[in-house]
């Protein structure tokens, strides 16, 4: 089955890529490069030149970036694409995207949240201490 679903998707990655829903169920991805290709379809008579971001993590195709996501890559890293290769990114699918008047499921682009190291303990599970600290 599932090299069945491993031709269904395309060239591109899409939502059904990413197992479950929400940020604490997407994919910490690094960003390996960028391109820009003709997303439209044969039928079109236009061309719709999209940028692509690639991934340098295995299994992860590449993403359309569609103009939240753009925006999201803009505002978090600037525009100097040398600056933003290797930088992490979180991919996960939010399904509540409107798109052509109905709630889809799309892909999403996040800042990954920092690892927690749980050697240290945070200063608020500490025992209380009647000590002054000077």
């Amino acid at each position: 089955m599932g090299v069945l679903k491993d031709h269904a998707g395309g060239k591109y990655l899409r939502s059904d890529d990413i197992d479950g829903i929400g940020q604490s169920a997407g994919r910490v991805c690094t960003i390996l490069d960028f391109t820009e290709a003709d997303v439209s379809r044969e039928s079109d008579e236009h061309s719709e030149l999209k940028p692509i971001i690639h991934f340098k993590d295995d299994g992860v195709k590449p993403m359309v970036l569609n103009k939240t996501n753009l925006n999201f890559i803009l505002g978090h890293f600037g525009d100097d694409e040398k600056l933003i290769i290797g930088k992490k990114v979180l991919v996960w699918v939010d399904d509540n995207v409107q798109y052509a008047g109905n709630r889809v499921k799309g892909l999403r682009l996040a800042a990954p949240q920092m690892a927690v190291d749980s050697s240290h303990k945070d200063q608020t599970d500490a025992e209380p201490s009647d000590d002054i600290p000077f």
